[in-house]
């Protein structure tokens, strides 16, 4: 399970990120469409596995592989594909937090934690 807003990055333009993948590996990545893609109930995260979110609006991507080193070469790629999307400046963030710093104490705290 992945989050639905990075999903561009791992179908990259006109699937061109999934090709890539599915051709170095001989992997078939099935990425559900929007229509597909119903509202789900959160799901643990694995331990071992970064790439997985717990929301509720986490899309599944299967992976089929004829064999399980091409498995594991094409989860490790789209891993790194949703990894460099989340630290992507390109990500539409939806929070923003403001700290007032007119406060010789916060400022120092800042200082500190920087």
């Amino acid at each position: 399970m992945i989050l639905h807003q990075v999903l561009p990055f791992v179908i990259g333009k006109q699937g061109s990120k999934r090709k890539e993948i599915e051709s170095a590996t001989g992997a078939t990545l099935h990425i559900p469409s929007r229509a597909q893609q119903a509202p789900q109930k959160p799901q643990p995260a694995a331990a071992d596995s970064p790439a997985v979110q717990r929301s509720s609006r986490s899309v599944p991507i299967t992976i089929k592989a004829p064999s399980k080193q091409a498995l594991g070469s094409a989860r490790t790629r789209t891993a790194l594909l949703v990894n460099s999307a989340i630290n992507s400046r390109l990500l539409h963030y939806t929070h923003f937090i403001s700290l007032p710093l007119n406060n010789a104490q916060t400022v120092a705290k800042l200082q500190e934690f920087q």
